[in-house]
């Protein structure tokens, strides 16, 4: 074969490898979740190769986003696709820096991704697993009583489930608290007020100290439960919130002097 054949026939079969690779479809994914959009306490930030930087108006400092890493991937939702979730930080103009739980679902040739949930301000992230169908954040962070110049040092964790299509904080199985006896009294609380609920009922403590608890509910396995704050009055437990809805974030601290640091996820 003459030469000049063999060179524009080498050059053909390199132009149809390029046109294949690059408009052939694929069944992995090409876009990277690490340049997707998230929800962050309900406002839009867009990542770009997992960071975001944006100006605070009338000042000079930034709001800082950042990609931690902790990553967990599997099929959350079972649609046949892999699905990632990992830990956002992120920085105000403040001294907090925020851990975020974030989760982008896997398609064809595309990332969804979810709305994040907010783990803990200054937190020791720890790991991350996919475990039972649920997303396990593992983390430590400090007493309630503690400052924030001590290290962390109380291992807690974070349960999510992918339901319809959202990440929801749910209840992990009764088995990890059936014996704790906080979780025991607001449980019997719970049931004397909705006895329909008695043999499915769950409940956990995610922070708690002496005269205060703050965990979540669930009502029925895979569906999505709510949070509460819990108050020890001569010796008993009281509910000074529970559900999804709005709180009233002044009284809790004025009437309750609930601990600050354990309203992080409801109130500024």
């Amino acid at each position: 074969m003459p030469k000049k054949v063999k060179v524009i026939l080498a050059v053909i079969v390199f132009v149809l490898a390029f046109v294949i690779a690059r408009f052939w479809p694929t069944s992995s994914i090409e876009k990277n979740y690490k340049d997707e959009s998230y929800i962050i306490n309900n406002k839009p930030v867009a990542l770009v190769n997992g960071f975001n930087e944006e100006a605070i108006p009338n000042s000079s400092a930034k709001v800082i986003t950042s990609y931690f890493g902790n990553e967990v991937k599997a099929d959350f939702n079972k649609d046949g696709f892999e699905d990632v979730a990992f830990l956002l930080t992120q920085q105000t103009n403040g001294t907090g820096l925020f851990y975020y739980v974030a989760v982008a679902l896997g398609g064809k040739n595309s990332y969804i991704p979810l709305a994040t949930d907010l783990i803990g301000d200054r937190i020791a992230p720890q790991t991350t697993e996919y475990r039972d169908d649920m997303i396990i954040v593992n983390y430590a962070d400090r007493k309630a009583d503690e400052s924030f110049t001590v290290a962390p040092s109380v291992g807690l964790s974070k349960y999510y489930k992918i339901i319809d299509g959202q990440l929801r904080a749910v209840v992990p199985p009764m088995a990890d608290y059936r014996d704790d006896p906080t979780v025991k009294a607001i449980q019997k609380i719970l049931i004397a007020k909705y006895p329909r609920y008695a043999k499915t009922l769950a409940v956990n403590v995610r922070q708690q100290t002496d005269d205060y608890a703050v965990g979540a509910i669930s009502f029925e396995p895979d569906a999505p439960g709510g949070q509460y704050l819990a108050v020890k009055i001569n010796e008993n437990w009281q509910f000074v919130y529970e559900g999804n809805g709005s709180i009233d974030c002044d009284k809790i601290k004025q009437t309750y002097q609930f601990p600050l640091e354990m309203l992080a996820d409801f109130c500024d």
